[in-house]
């Protein structure tokens, strides 16, 4: 069987056997949060089908058809008299163990390819272009981060503090810098320097990144804070609504310089590999 798919605006043509895999995938990757029309996928030209449920349209996206698929990828992960070959893979930017799946050993390796095919379109994420002068790539100035000193809590003497527990940097002196490049330094610095717990709770959806610079006097150095915040806790309502319009292949931060303050966006699987250098304001 094979079949044409659109994945976020990614045209390929692939086999029922990858179709199965990059939807057990994404279902291990996102779960719950599928219900929200956020990752758009069109399956369509579905030829000589012998896995999937067989539907009657002749195109059809996850969306209409989640539950039969879902249901029938949950299905593949207990072993019948048919599927007794054991495989173990790994899902991106979950915390918890591998995910185990039980196939035919024929439709291993197409699986597999199908399965790690997600992250190719992930990659290749496509980004808004508002004008040709506009770009969204900002390589992170690690000679900048690695002057950036993580400080104990018990040597918080500064003027503004947090009542929350927080990640705190002292920064060192930058001049002449766009905020989405401070932006993207602040973010590998967090990636930095997080625990793993953090590092993975951002996967949820349910979570976003704050960041606050401050500085006590014109002429003394920055320091920053940084902490996960829920998404719900958001004391504006207009806030909530943008940060839970942001597509679910990308993740949010919030990042405010004295009185301004910014929200960007930028690729899960950026955040997953631990080096972010594409952000979009929103």
């Amino acid at each position: 069987m094979t079949c044409c798919i659109n994945i976020n605006n990614i045209t390929i043509d692939i086999s029922e056997v990858e179709l199965v895999g990059i939807f057990c995938h994404i279902i291990d990757i996102f779960g719950e949060r599928l219900t929200d029309p956020l990752f758009n996928v069109e399956v369509g030209r579905v030829k000589n089908g012998i896995l999937l449920p067989k539907f009657q349209e002749e195109s059809w996206t996850l969306y209409q058809k989640l539950c039969s698929i879902k249901s029938y990828c949950d299905s593949l992960k207990f072993q019948d008299e048919e599927r007794k070959c054991e495989l173990i893979v790994t899902p991106i930017g979950i915390c918890k163990s591998p995910q185990k799946y039980y196939l035919e050993d024929k439709l291993i390796d197409k699986f597999i390819l199908g399965y790690d095919n997600i992250l190719r379109i992930l990659q290749a994420d496509t980004r808004t272009v508002y004008s040709d002068a506009y770009r969204d790539h900002f390589a992170p100035d690690f000679k900048l981060i690695s002057q950036c000193q993580l400080v104990t809590k018990n040597k918080n003497n500064r003027i503004f503090t947090m009542k929350i527990p927080c990640y705190l940097w002292d920064l060192p002196i930058y001049k002449n810098k766009y905020n989405e490049q401070i932006s993207v330094d602040l973010i590998n610095l967090f990636l930095r320097d997080c625990d793993g717990y953090d590092h993975q709770l951002l996967f949820t959806g349910i979570y976003y990144l704050r960041i606050f610079v401050y500085q006590d006097h014109p002429d003394s150095d920055r320091y920053c804070y940084m902490y996960l915040r829920k998404i719900s806790d958001c004391t504006f309502d207009s806030h909530k609504t943008a940060l839970l319009s942001v597509p679910l292949v990308r993740l949010s931060c919030e990042v405010n310089f004295a009185t301004r303050g910014y929200f960007y966006h930028f690729p899960i699987l950026e955040w997953n590999n631990k080096y972010v250098d594409h952000i979009i304001e929103f």
